[in-house]
């Protein structure tokens, strides 16, 4: 049996993971943009930076054009996603050299070799237990945080989802003619315009299509989800759950 020298199985694993769920990331943290996390607390504005500097699409861009050409092997798509293999430990900021990753809390073992974690939080490791156990407990105590403060913002303006590029606002318009659309901002409602919506416009105010909340309907339904998304990390998480703070600092939105 030939040795799989570009580790073709662990290039699969982390495209899988890392490149299909980008957009997703993105979208998540395009709603952290319209927030003004200066209100907030040092920790979550730290948070918060730290995941935005991530910068997922332009590093998912850099993978796909490297291996458009030509095969390239495992460590090479290390290298492109960390920006250079060698990093310090998170924890102990001892020097080291990725050489794994760390996918998810689905992980039952914490990599023998130097890792790196995806997703909204970017974390090295050496290989020591202890940095180990530190470097993920710091990674769920964060993207905690960052989840709180993704499904408030979503909660609260879940009536503000643009009904063309599907991102959430603090800010949204409906469509002054039939009700029935959302949009937010002013270059969305005139790209589905040009494209869909002037076709079916005239027809939505002739045939019984379901309208959309105004300004005010649209924040009491906000509310309402606000109130069910603190109760059910209070259950989830108890007095680690940061929502109920998050909520309070995103009252002035």
């Amino acid at each position: 049996v030939k040795m799989d020298k570009f580790g073709l199985w662990d290039i699969f694993k982390l495209l899988s993971e890392f490149v299909l769920s980008t957009d997703v990331v993105a979208s998540e943290l395009y709603s952290l943009d319209q927030l003004q996390v200066e209100e907030f607390p040092a920790e979550y504005r730290q948070v918060v930076e730290a995941a935005r500097n991530i910068r997922s699409l332009s590093t998912r861009t850099i993978i796909i054009s490297a291996l458009d050409p030509e095969l390239i092997t495992f460590n090479r798509v290390l290298e492109l996603l960390c920006g250079s293999l060698q990093q310090k430990c998170s924890s102990c900021k001892e020097g080291i050299s990725i050489a794994a990753v760390y996918y998810s809390e689905d992980d039952k073992k914490i990599p023998s070799l130097p890792f790196v974690t995806i997703g909204m939080v970017r974390k090295f490791c050496c290989v020591k237990k202890l940095c180990g156990e530190k470097v993920l407990a710091e990674r769920r105590k964060e993207f905690r945080i960052l989840h709180s403060l993704i499904r408030a913002m979503r909660a609260k303006f879940v009536g503000n989802i643009c009904d063309f590029c599907f991102l959430v606002g603090t800010d949204a318009h409906r469509c002054s003619g039939c009700l029935t659309k959302i949009y937010c901002s002013q270059q969305c409602l005139e790209s589905d315009w040009s494209k869909v919506h002037k076709k079916v416009c005239a027809r939505s105010k002739e045939q019984e299509r379901k309208r959309k909340e105004g300004r005010r309907g649209r924040t009491k339904v906000g509310k309402h989800q606000v109130d069910e998304w603190i109760d059910c990390h209070s259950k989830a998480f108890g007095n680690k759950s940061v929502m109920d703070q998050v909520v309070q600092k995103m009252e002035k939105l």
